[in-house]
C-alpha cells in the first residue's frame, strides 16, 4: 500500500486596503513585507532592507497578513477574534466573533474563514476603536 502525498500550500491573507488605511490612523504601526502603493491599491510592492519595508511614498501604508492585525487587536486593545464553521440549508458557512472583556458580537453568513475575519476587521475598526 501506498500512502499519497498530500501538498498543501498555505497562501498569505492580507487585509483590505481601506482596512490597512484605517488601521495605520488607530496607531498601527508594524513594519510588514508588504505595502499598498497609495497610487494604485491593488498594487502591493515589497521593498526588503533587513526583512522590513521601507514605504516609498507617506501615503503608502503597510499591508498585514490577517494574523498580524489579530495579534496587534489582542495585545494593543483586549480585542479576541475567532472563526467558526457552521452548517445551515445552503451548506458550510463561517462566523467570526468579537470578544472583550465585556461584549461578544458574531457576523454569521461568510463564505470563507478569511472573509469573516475580514467582516470582524470592519466593524472593529469602524465601530470599536
Amino acid at each position: 500500500m501506498y500512502l499519497k502525498k498530500i501538498v498543501m500550500e498555505i497562501k498569505p491573507t492580507y487585509v483590505t486596503f481601506e482596512q490597512a488605511k484605517l488601521i495605520r490612523k488607530k496607531g498601527f504601526n508594524l513594519k510588514t513585507t508588504w505595502a499598498y502603493q497609495s497610487s494604485n491599491p491593488k498594487n502591493k510592492y515589497s521593498y526588503k532592507v533587513n526583512h522590513e519595508i521601507l514605504l516609498r511614498d507617506k501615503k503608502d501604508v503597510f499591508c498585514p497578513e490577517q494574523w498580524e492585525l489579530v495579534e496587534y487587536l489582542r495585545i494593543n486593545h483586549g480585542i479576541w477574534i475567532g472563526v467558526e464553521l457552521y452548517h445551515n440549508m445552503d451548506g458550510k458557512l463561517f462566523s467570526s466573533f468579537i470578544q472583550t472583556n465585556n461584549k461578544k458580537q458574531s457576523f454569521n453568513g461568510n463564505k470563507t474563514p478569511q472573509e469573516a475575519y475580514s467582516v470582524a476587521f470592519d466593524y472593529i475598526l469602524k465601530e470599536l476603536i
